[in-house]
């Protein structure tokens, strides 16, 4: 395939998943495109694996590796930032330490943007798969993407989500939209919903050219209890900024903010988490008659484990 020679910067963030990396490694090597930078930083793994880590230069010289400096916040986010100001490419690949890339899905979507010279980032579709890569077992999207498919509506209403692997992003995009240091969840769908708000444009292919693992020690399969503090978080944070924008069909997104809230609120309810539950009633602006009735149905939902139909933000 030809396509336009761009530099490529893969930014990997690393903790205690050599093994891993070295399989994510390899699919990004395998790449058909080859103009590219690997950067890899390590969030202050356990001994034995950063040792593992640092002779990965002895395997493949040109990978630059790095260590998370001392006075960033702990977490993926912020080896993505340090490792985008260690980058010099014109486009971003952010990729996580234990999922893989097929071999033209760079090269696919550096051609999309030549053919497409008004995206900021370009995404594609999703596996997951669980042990072997041959192994799927499910697929992220709902719907095709379109070059003129709504994309914030696309994503606000979970019908076709893409994951961090599969953006390929302008670097003047990330250089004023970076990810969140210290939100350990939710921050992927923070980072493509800023941008959407504040009028990156988004193009998608319809291939599938990211493998997403499953495993035990994935993020995602740590309670969702843990989880709601973030979510509700970020669904408030763009709540405030759709609000206050003068976007067109703001209601529309608006709508499907509100309703991840209700079901966040709901699954709060259901594990006694008043202080979550009332501090982001204030944070909406609702009547007190309003506030009083959402009283009411965190009683029935922690009580009774039902109400699932029930709407606490109206």
């Amino acid at each position: 395939m030809i396509v336009v020679n761009r530099l490529v910067s893969v930014i990997i963030p690393h903790f205690n998943g050599i093994l891993f990396l070295k399989e994510t490694l390899q699919s990004v090597l395998n790449q058909d495109y080859s103009h590219l930078e690997i950067i890899v930083v390590d969030d202050h793994s356990d001994e034995s694996q950063l040792n593992e880590f640092w002779n990965l230069n002895i395997i493949w010289p040109d990978i630059k590796l790095f260590k998370r400096p001392n006075n960033l916040p702990k977490g993926a986010n912020s080896c993505r930032n340090f490792g985008f100001l260690m980058s010099s490419g014109e486009y971003i690949n952010f990729i996580d330490s234990d999922d893989l890339i097929l071999k033209e899905k760079i090269s696919k979507q550096i051609k999309f943007f030549r053919d497409n010279r008004h995206l900021d980032v370009v995404v594609c579709k999703t596996f997951n798969f669980h042990g072997a890569s041959s192994n799927i077992i499910s697929s992220w999207q709902k719907e095709n993407f379109y070059i003129d498919s709504d994309y914030l509506s696309l994503y606000l209403s979970n019908r076709a989500l893409w994951c961090t692997n599969s953006a390929l992003i302008r670097r003047s995009c990330f250089e004023k939209i970076s990810f969140l240091e210290g939100q350990l969840y939710a921050n992927e769908w923070l980072l493509f919903t800023r941008m959407m708000v504040n009028g990156y444009k988004i193009g998608g292919l319809n291939d599938y050219f990211v493998l997403r693992r499953t495993h035990s020690n994935s993020l995602g399969r740590i309670s969702s209890s843990k989880k709601l503090k973030y979510f509700i978080e970020a669904r408030l944070f763009i709540h405030e900024s759709i609000s206050n924008s003068l976007m067109e069909s703001k209601e529309v997104y608006l709508n499907f903010l509100i309703h991840d809230l209700n079901s966040f609120l709901k699954s709060s309810a259901k594990y006694g988490l008043w202080v979550l539950f009332n501090s982001t009633l204030k944070k909406i602006k609702i009547s007190w008659f309003l506030r009083i009735r959402a009283l009411f149905i965190f009683l029935i939902l922690f009580l009774l484990k039902k109400g699932d139909t029930f709407k606490v933000i109206k």
